[in-house]
C-alpha cells in the first residue's frame, strides 16, 4: 500500500515529535533522579551541620553556667569586702578605746 508525499511527511513529522517527547522524557527522569541525589546530598549537609550546632549551643551554655557562676562569686567577694571594712571600723575603734 503506497502512501502520498504529504502522508509520509506528516508521519515523518510524528515520529519525529515522538522522538523528541521521549528525549525530553528521559531528560525529565534523569532531572528527577538528579533532584532526589540532591536532596539527600541536602539532608547529609543538615545532620553534618545540625550536629556542630548542637555541640556549640552545650558549649554556649555551659560558657553562660559559668558566667552566671563567676558574677554570683563576685556578689559573695563584695559582700565579704564590706564585712571585712566593718571589721576593720570596729578593730580600729577598740584600738582607740
Amino acid at each position: 500500500m503506497a502512501t502520498d508525499p504529504f502522508t509520509h511527511r506528516m508521519l515523518t513529522a510524528l515520529e519525529s515529535i515522538t522522538d523528541l517527547h521521549r528525549a525530553q522524557a528521559d531528560a525529565l527522569r534523569s532531572l528527577i533522579e538528579l533532584q532526589r541525589i540532591q536532596a539527600v546530598a541536602l539532608n547529609r549537609m543538615v545532620d553534618v551541620l545540625t550536629s556542630p550546632m548542637d555541640v556549640f549551643n552545650a558549649e554556649l551554655e555551659a560558657q553562660n553556667k559559668q558566667a552566671e557562676s563567676m558574677a554570683a562569686m563576685a556578689k559573695r567577694m563584695e559582700e565579704m569586702e564590706k564585712q571585712a571594712a566593718k571589721v576593720l571600723i570596729i578593730v580600729k575603734r577598740h584600738r582607740y578605746l
